[in-house]
């Protein structure tokens, strides 16, 4: 399967916007999400950071070409980091097919040095796929740190800006 991770450009924010209404749709089960707001949506209030602040980077994911989901990366790290997994998404009809893992490793492959990916104590679906994910990309060379910032572990590794 072809899948492809490319910078997100100014353009690319609408569809981005889409994409984590369905993301913040898909947390909204978690204790402390937030509501919708009066117009039926969720709101991202850092999105247009990602076009202003040089140390925000927002990726689109594709699969087949189609649009898959999003990786959304900042230095807002809570450890000695350079980089932090900020939101990632991929769409369900893309999920448990590697492209999730494809698109985790072309991100950090894009950004060499220090990264670290935080969970959250309550989002258990996350926990299993970031462990797989940064040990496949680091391979094995990771440190888990339990109750880490969000509560959930926290994955610390680095980049050399090589795929795995």
């Amino acid at each position: 399967m072809n899948i492809e991770v490319l910078a997100a450009s100014p353009g690319d924010k609408p569809v981005l916007r889409e994409l984590l209404n369905l993301y913040l749709y898909d947390l909204s089960d978690l204790p402390g999400a937030g509501d919708l707001n009066e117009e039926g949506r969720y709101e991202y209030r850092y999105l247009d950071r990602y076009w202003m602040e040089a140390d925000r980077h927002a990726f689109l994911v594709r699969a087949e070409g189609a649009v898959a989901g999003f990786s959304l990366v900042n230095t807002q790290t809570h450890s000695t980091a350079r980089w932090c997994i900020a939101e990632f998404f991929v769409a369900r009809r893309h999920r448990r097919r590697g492209v999730g893992t494809v698109a985790a490793h072309a991100t950090f492959t894009q950004l060499p040095g220090e990264w670290e990916v935080w969970t959250d104590r309550d989002n258990i679906r996350a926990h299993d796929f970031w462990r797989h994910a940064v040990s496949s990309f680091a391979r094995g060379s990771f440190r888990e740190i339990a109750n880490g910032h969000g509560g959930g572990p926290t994955f610390l590794f680095e980049s050399k800006g090589e795929r795995p």
